[in-house]
């Protein structure tokens, strides 16, 4: 088994972080949605990553999760970024 290559850049830590996250959590079996606000962004994965989501979802900075991904079956959410959990939770029931 592969892991990703842990930076010397403590900037990129948390988001290593995340993205072991989602390979822990695939590995054990769940499905996991990757998510990235962004206007520019293609995919919310970074680029630099060979781990994938099972799904992979990019919100415009004016949209909420629940305008581009069905929010009703989510029942866990892990957030990197924390000015993005009240925006994130507006989408959740």
């Amino acid at each position: 088994m592969q892991h990703e290559p842990v930076s010397d850049r403590p900037c990129l830590w948390p988001l290593q972080c995340l993205v072991e996250h989602i390979r822990l959590l695939r590995e054990r079996g769940h499905y996991t949605i990757a998510v990235h606000r962004s206007d520019s962004a293609k995919r919310a994965m970074p680029p630099w990553t060979t781990v994938e989501a099972d799904a992979d979802v990019v919100c415009s900075l004016r949209q909420r999760l629940c305008d581009v991904y069905p929010v009703g079956a989510i029942d866990v959410v892990v957030v990197g970024i924390f000015h993005q959990v009240n925006k994130q939770s507006d989408s959740v029931p």
